[in-house]
């Protein structure tokens, strides 16, 4: 372990003690397992039980093609009672390339239209200075880039 980002670990699980380390053995297959148990959870909470083999594996399918990351945090926390994903990104050691935020962005979209909420908090190297980069201020400003976009390339 590098003791840089041990620190930077720390630091963050001081503000934000229910934060899980994605590093830790089985972490990242332990968030996705984390987060698609609180989102069946979610999905099959008012079916009838004659009814759960279907919804199971209309639920499956969303998963696979949907709800399933396309991304790792470095740390995260699902808060069930709150329907709510936290993300925190430690940026010296992975910094947020444009692609992750892109992902991230996306993955906001999906989780929001399932009632769902995303936060994204990002960490200097050291796990200090906090800095929540608003997903969806970000989702709707992206809206009207793409549309600009659009404009500009129409003849």
């Amino acid at each position: 372990m590098k003791p840089l980002y041990e620190m930077a670990v720390m630091n963050v699980r001081m503000k934000f003690p229910d934060a899980q380390d994605t590093r830790i053995v089985s972490g990242d297959s332990r968030f996705r397992e984390t987060l698609q148990s609180a989102l069946w959870e979610d999905y099959g909470s008012m079916v009838p039980a004659d009814e759960l083999a279907e919804c199971k594996q209309d639920f499956t399918e969303l998963w696979d093609r949907t709800w399933k990351p396309r991304f790792v945090p470095d740390l995260w926390w699902i808060d069930r009672e709150r329907n709510t994903i936290h993300l925190f990104e430690i940026e010296d050691t992975h910094p947020l390339p444009p692609d992750k935020l892109s992902a991230l962005h996306n993955y906001w979209w999906d989780m929001d239209a399932w009632g769902w909420d995303l936060t994204l908090t990002v960490f200097d190297r050291y796990g200090l200075s906090p800095r929540s980069l608003s997903l969806p201020d970000y989702a709707f400003h992206m809206l009207q880039v793409l549309k600009r976009e659009k404009e500009d390339a129409s003849p």
